[in-house]
């Protein structure tokens, strides 16, 4: 199965810190977990829940040595902290930063460092891009296409006409860049309930197996019917752009049984309630369509990055939501054992200004920055820079390291260039169609 690519529209300001020296192991102490008071109001079954919680929690089966428990790193009587600088792995060796409390794990504020810490041997960070431009439509574009001019498609589209030609939801979106120019059939899919009607025609509820429109006989000589009379439609154009929209309706209305495979791979409604990251559910669906075999790209996208007012507050509070976002996702991809068949793209249209402005607000900015990982992304590397006013420097493309003395800049096209070959999919005929003529860099 060729890999899935997932491609997440966001703003970025990557970050990192300094590791703290190595500090003295404080006394283990007994764990006394309390049941918060909230929760006792909550029916049997859901105390059997935290009951059952608790018990996983403080035991130490768990873990490879059979010797670490959560509590080993997240002590009740300490906040849920160890109080150490940098916590010890399972094999007692040091790991790259501390236990971080878990007060609010599930809402609370998500920090650059946290992000970083836990994926930086995973990530690749392109940082200094040259965008050559601080207009919207063109910065996103360029960031997701390759091309700064019009009349490009996106990578994701290019992957799902080269790797998935003929599959109803080659390429699913969630916003951003998303002109196919044709080559792939765009599908904005991203709720449940409307996978299941399209799935399940015959039933008035999509969940109900019992109550059906039509016996299966005269549903069968409906869909029969209507084959019949789409084939005559087809047939009947003679202008290519008719006789490809006719073929991607074809596919599409034919692809009936996948979607029903893909009901199989899908969470439960309940599942998807809970994720309220909107990176993270619209991610649930993209992966439930590769995993049935109709998809091969997709587009996340997450907003509120365009902060030319009260910035440090509202650009915190969405940076936050994108990498907490990121890390469930990444998460997630890993519980369903497919980490070597995604990669993972995180970018944006531009950056914003080094200063401020007169609202407290800061611009847009004609440099940005990327995150990848995932199958074939080698990481713990960072290729690209800024200089102090957050200016693009130099880049030596065969050695990958910043020279100030070097004219070229780290720029999209070459990134795409790097990236389709990532793919596979550099010499495809929709390659060709669309070719990108950039520096050839050895990114990956």
């Amino acid at each position: 199965m060729k890999p899935l690519v997932v491609l997440l529209s966001a703003s970025l300001l990557p970050a990192c810190s300094k590791q703290d020296p190595k500090p003295q192991q404080p006394e283990a102490k007994s764990p006394s977990a309390k049941v918060p008071a909230d929760y006792m109001a909550a029916d049997a079954t859901t105390m059997a829940k935290i009951e059952l919680g608790r018990q996983l929690f403080f035991d130490p089966r768990l873990s490879g040595s059979g010797k670490t428990s959560c509590s080993s790193c997240h002590l009740p009587d300490m906040a849920w902290t160890d109080g150490r600088s940098v916590s010890p792995k399972d094999d007692g060796k040091d790991n790259i930063r501390n236990a971080p409390t878990m007060y609010n794990v599930d809402g609370g504020t998500y920090s650059n460092r946290q992000f970083f810490e836990k994926f930086h041997d995973r990530l690749l960070v392109l940082n200094g891009i040259d965008m050559q431009t601080n207009n919207h439509d063109t910065g996103t574009r360029y960031t997701w296409s390759g091309h700064l001019e019009d009349g490009y498609p996106p990578l994701a589209a290019v992957i799902a006409a080269a790797l998935a030609p003929g599959r109803p939801l080659a390429f699913l979106s969630n916003g951003g860049y998303e002109n196919t120019f044709g080559v792939a059939p765009l599908t904005r899919l991203n709720s449940i309930d409307t996978i299941a009607r399209i799935a399940r025609p015959n039933r008035p509820d999509p969940n109900n197996a019992a109550i059906q429109y039509h016996t299966a006989t005269t549903m069968e000589r409906i869909q029969r019917l209507q084959n019949q009379r789409l084939g005559a439609m087809a047939a009947a154009q003679t202008l290519p752009t008719y006789q490809l929209s006719m073929r991607q309706l074809l596919e599409t209305r034919g692809g009936a049984n996948l979607f029903e495979r893909m009901m199989m791979f899908l969470p439960t409604n309940d599942v998807l309630n809970r994720a309220s990251n909107p990176i993270l559910k619209q991610g649930m669906v993209a992966l439930a369509a590769y995993r049935a075999g109709i998809s091969a790209a997709a587009n996340l996208s997450v907003g509120g990055f365009d902060t030319h007012g009260n910035h440090d507050a509202n650009q915190g509070t969405a940076l936050g939501r994108l990498l907490s976002g990121v890390d469930q996702l990444m998460d997630y991809i890993d519980s369903l054992m497919l980490r070597d068949q995604v990669v993972v793209m995180v970018g944006s249209d531009f950056g914003r200004t080094p200063q401020y402005n007169t609202s407290n607000g800061k611009d847009h900015w004609s440099v940005t920055s990327m995150l990848m990982m995932g199958a074939g992304v080698r990481g713990g590397r960072v290729v690209g820079a800024t200089d102090d006013r957050f200016r693009a420097r130099g880049l030596d493309f065969a050695s990958l390291t910043p020279s100030d003395s070097a004219t070229r800049k780290l720029n999209p096209k070459s990134i795409h260039m790097a990236l389709r070959r990532l793919a596979g999919v550099e010499t495809s005929d929709v390659a060709r169609q669309f070719p990108i003529y950039g520096d050839n860099i050895s990114l990956f």
